[in-house]
């Protein structure tokens, strides 16, 4: 917001507002306004606003100096008030050449006091410029003009610089055209305060100000806290958002390994299963001699080829179980056992055989473990053991 002071009175002020901002690389203006007081003006403005003040009207002296190469502000100062102290004066000072200088000067009182009376309302001030002459930043806007008329100010133009101003009574509102847009004359010193603090033309007053400087650098660590805390919320969530993204990635992926962890635990666990089922069931053949088809074979051959007519086999038991079978239970075998049961016409028969059977090398005793006939009508019942060597 760009605000020019008006000095009627002691603690009579008039005000002529600005609303001025920058938008990417132009500047814009609108909600321009005439207040007659401090009361109607802090009720105009938002707390906080910041402000871009110019103070005119009595007490800013304007005058046209001619100067040296050599002078300074202090000098400049005193060939408008010889016998002033510098410190007790604002001053803004313009170029019309080398030996030409258009200067506005205040007492510093009156600047404090008034950027005092903003701050009490919590509007900061962040730039303070006196008098009319910083119209001259804004003159190549203005569309070729020769004069321009501001409150009580005909400043006069050459060459796109203000060489001369005069006070007049006419105070009309004349309407100029600022790149096309028209503004009052009335707005024009506000407006180019504006201009000059956001475009940065000329230094201005405010580092004379301690008040000035105090709000800069309120206005500064005020933004530095803002963008900064907002780049900081940026920067932490993107970092969690990314953070997010990989670990929803890596979650996703963590599962599927997961998952197929379990499959392959599955697997092995089946296979353990299945390994240790057919051990077990090798080690039952083994013991069984079931794997030992060939000498199976064998002695279920050489058994029976012998067998005399007379007796009939009911039961051949290569390597017989030592028990019935159980639930939970390993199987054992009778190893080298052959039992054999049948049924025989006689005893003759029957130890015939037997002596038959005893001469095979690979038989190593053979027993009669059961006979029992009823009568010589019916054959008799045997059960024969054979140990093999």
């Amino acid at each position: 917001m760009a605000v020019e002071a008006i000095y009627i009175a002691e603690n009579n002020w008039e005000f002529q507002l600005v609303n001025v901002k920058k938008v990417k690389n132009s500047v814009q203006f609108d909600s321009i306004r005439s207040v007659a007081s401090t009361t109607e003006l802090f009720q105009l403005i938002k707390s906080k606003t910041q402000v871009s003040l110019v103070v005119t009207g009595r007490g800013i002296i304007n005058r046209k100096v001619a100067v040296q190469n050599n002078d300074d502000k202090e000098k400049i100062i005193q060939k408008i008030f010889p016998d002033a102290q510098v410190n007790d004066f604002v001053t803004q000072i313009f170029d019309i050449n080398d030996n030409l200088k258009l200067v506005s000067i205040a007492r510093i009182d009156i600047i404090e006091n008034l950027i005092a009376l903003f701050s009490k309302n919590k509007i900061p001030v962040v730039d303070v410029n006196i008098g009319p002459f910083g119209i001259n930043n804004i003159i190549p806007l203005l569309n070729n003009v020769d004069s321009v008329i501001c409150n009580s100010f005909k400043l006069k133009i050459k060459d796109n610089v203000i060489y001369d101003f005069e006070i007049t009574e006419n105070i009309e509102d004349i309407k100029y055209l600022v790149s096309d847009a028209p503004i009052s004359s009335k707005s024009l010193i506000a407006f180019a305060a504006g201009i000059n603090y956001l475009v940065n033309f000329k230094e201005s007053n405010s580092s004379e100000i301690i008040l000035i400087n105090e709000n800069k650098k309120e206005h500064y660590y005020a933004n530095l806290f803002k963008y900064g805390g907002w780049a900081m919320l940026i920067f932490f969530f993107v970092l969690l958002l990314i953070n997010f993204l990989l670990f929803e990635n890596y979650n996703k992926k963590f599962q599927k390994i997961s998952l197929k962890v379990s499959e392959y635990n599955y697997l092995l666990t089946k296979y353990d299963t299945l390994n240790n089922d057919l051990k077990s069931k090798k080690k039952f053949l083994e013991e069984s001699g079931l794997l030992n088809n060939i000498k199976l074979s064998f002695f279920a051959d050489r058994v029976v080829s012998d067998l005399p007519k007379n007796i009939k086999l009911t039961e051949l038991n290569i390597f017989p179980l030592k028990e019935k079978q159980q639930k939970m239970k390993e199987a054992e075998f009778i190893r080298n056992t052959i039992y054999i049961k049948g049924l025989s016409q006689n005893g003759t028969f029957l130890n015939d055989w037997v002596k038959i059977l005893k001469t095979y090398k690979w038989i190593a005793e053979v027993n009669i473990v059961d006979f029992i006939q009823e009568n010589f009508a019916t054959p008799a019942l045997f059960n024969i053991e054979i140990k093999i060597k």
